[in-house]
């Protein structure tokens, strides 16, 4: 993991920095996999089945980024499998695209990312509607569930609910504050009254064709870079587990493997990729400063 993060960041120094962060979780309840199931099957049942229409569905939007530049034009990119703690699959992706096609206004990335519910008096997106409220509503959380996962100190991790915003603004920081308008349009979770400031990111093409959470952000700032290779290379998940009652506690720093992961892993498909070749050279020894210079200028693409 170490290595393809420094390889990426390779990429980066002769590239430049990524454009888009997109985060790609498999739907159980795509036709696909319903359509796989025995009677009285569930879609945990056969994590087979979700893996291969996952690994399928990625392939496709990978296609959509790549060759069809939905985006904009692919210049370089990288991506990431990881299984969430409940099992299913999700990928993220970093995409570089050409300079003619960086989102540098508020009306780019408007064009590209939408942060508020539809419309449901359109006739239109009553389906983009369904998908929205299903995958891309956080929580509930704050006051209105303090018990929710992403909660830390009282407050979300993710920081939400958002505030309502008129138009998008591009700080300082890693992703820009998208409109989110006080439309009044609002919808129900889980008994709770929710609106566009709860909404998570999205294009509307994507999200429409693979009905899943597909959560697209764009990169505003190039400090944001090492973050980001970090939070797409930080591993698999771990936890430690106690295995003695001895004077000095033991303790083993695990990996846990999910069911989808394992058939992942047995059917050999990829957990990364990236668009560019990157040459590593390894140092056997000590080296002075300018031998180090001298081999930096070596590594390339």
């Amino acid at each position: 993991m170490q290595g393809n993060y420094l390889d990426a960041l390779a990429m980066v120094r002769v590239l430049g920095k990524p454009d888009y962060l997109i985060t790609f979780t498999a739907n159980p309840s795509w036709p696909e996999i319903l359509a796989a199931l025995r009677p009285g099957q569930s879609p945990h049942d056969r994590p087979d089945i979700v893996a291969r229409v996952f690994h399928l569905k990625l392939q496709a939007l990978l296609h959509d980024l790549v060759a069809e530049g939905v985006l904009g034009k692919a210049v370089g990119w990288t991506w990431v499998v990881e299984f969430q703690k409940r099992g299913l699959p999700r990928d993220h992706i970093l995409l570089i695209v050409a300079s003619a096609d960086k989102p540098r206004t508020p009306a780019d990335i408007d064009a590209r990312v939408c942060a508020e519910l539809p419309d449901p008096d359109d006739h239109d997106a009553a389906e983009l509607l369904h998908i929205i409220s299903r995958s891309h509503v956080h929580g509930p959380c704050g006051v209105r569930n303090p018990s929710a996962p992403c909660m830390e100190g009282g407050e979300c991790s993710k920081g939400y609910p958002r505030k309502f915003s008129e138009a998008t603004t591009m700080p300082q920081a890693v992703y820009p504050i998208y409109r989110r308008r006080d439309s009044g349009r609002t919808i129900e979770k889980n008994g709770h009254v929710m609106d566009s400031r709860d909404v998570v990111p999205y294009n509307l093409l994507l999200t429409r064709k693979y009905g899943a959470h597909i959560n697209v952000e764009i990169v505003t700032s190039i400090r944001s870079v090492k973050y980001l290779f970090k939070y797409t290379y930080k591993g698999h998940d771990r936890a430690t587990l106690e295995v003695g009652f001895d004077e000095i506690t033991d303790h083993v720093d695990a990996r846990y493997v999910g069911p989808a992961e394992a058939v992942w892993r047995l059917l050999e498909f990829p957990m990364s990729g990236r668009s560019h070749s990157v040459e590593r050279f390894v140092m056997h020894q000590a080296m002075g400063a300018s031998s180090v210079h001298e081999l930096l200028n070596f590594h390339r693409i």
